[in-house]
């Protein structure tokens, strides 16, 4: 229905070119209602172990149902992980598609941005339309919101990252990003169907990491608060906080008001605590899901754009 009303908006508004994201996997997803010759190029940036209950328990079987956005003889750009497994070379066989492989960067941003440069380049030759003049430097300079989105004037960063090749590449790039930090404290949303165990487990072993803070909002694909607590609790994690009673300030956070910070709309509570905590040395990271950002925002006086329809 949704992919339905988004194809509607864009012949109402006489999109020249639209960028259409599969909501799920590839193969079975309803993107594949546009077809040749209306798809001008198909892009996979990365694959990794997410929506396993949907797309199956292993790399091999992701990379196969995400390998169907490649269409027949329709140009397509794979980032380097496209590579890590047989799905993607066997689909850009079977489909004879003109592939443009971006190889290792050494940091999702550059990949990301060869990715996108890759893209236009390919849909500007199929329209005979000239490349943008200093489109590489154009590209760099673009921020996506909530991806390592560094908060002016402060030290936090939002990323969406919710599976664990995306909290490595988080991990990886803020000592490069920020030298002089010692110690993070993670404010994470989680939500369901992710592979915790790994991510757990990574943040568990970070030097870097000092302690973990569950947040949550109403939002039927959000664990509540108390059983993502609970779940995390479960996989053995030492560094996750319960804020009911792991209180260093006793005057300032009662019993009561901790209890309060463990409700459902806890992000502006939970922010409050970690900042209020916060040294020269640290950094505080608001990741794990996309539905937590728009109160995230807020908290920080920015605006987010929002689909109503979700």
């Amino acid at each position: 229905m949704v992919t339905i009303i988004g194809l509607l908006t864009f012949q109402k508004e006489k999109c020249d070119f639209v960028v259409l994201e599969c909501g799920l996997g590839g193969r079975l997803d309803a993107t594949n209602v546009v077809g040749y010759p209306d798809v001008l190029c198909s892009a996979v940036t990365s694959v990794g172990m997410d929506h396993m209950d949907v797309l199956g328990n292993s790399l091999e079987s992701i990379s196969k149902e995400k390998s169907f956005v490649i269409k027949k003889d329709v140009p397509c750009v794979l980032g380097p992980s496209c590579a890590m497994t047989s799905a993607f070379k066997a689909r850009v066989a079977e489909t004879g598609s003109p592939a443009t492989w971006i190889e290792n960067q050494g940091s999702f941003e550059c990949e990301n941005n060869l990715i996108v440069e890759s893209i236009i380049g390919i849909v500007c030759a199929s329209q005979k339309l000239p490349v943008p003049v200093g489109l590489s430097q154009k590209i760099a300079s673009w921020r996506q919101p909530c991806r390592f989105e560094q908060i002016p004037d402060s030290k936090v960063v939002l990323d969406v990252c919710h599976n664990i090749d995306g909290f490595k590449a988080v991990l990886k790039q803020i000592p490069a990003s920020y030298p002089e930090v010692t110690e993070i404290s993670v404010v994470f949303g989680i939500s369901k169907g992710k592979r915790l165990d790994q991510i757990v487990e990574l943040l568990e072993n970070s030097p870097l990491v000092k302690d973990l803070h569950i947040v949550s909002r109403p939002h039927m694909r959000l664990y509540k608060c108390e059983d993502a607590h609970k779940l995390v609790a479960s996989l053995g994690s030492t560094k996750l906080r319960d804020l009911r009673i792991d209180q260093e300030d006793n005057d300032t956070h009662s019993d009561s008001a901790s209890s309060e910070i463990r409700q459902e709309n806890n992000i502006a509570k939970t922010l409050d605590y970690v900042l209020g905590r916060q040294n020269e040395k640290s950094l505080v990271v608001v990741c794990g899901s996309f539905f937590i950002m728009s109160d995230v925002k807020t908290y920080f006086g920015q605006h987010m754009e929002v689909d109503n329809i979700m």
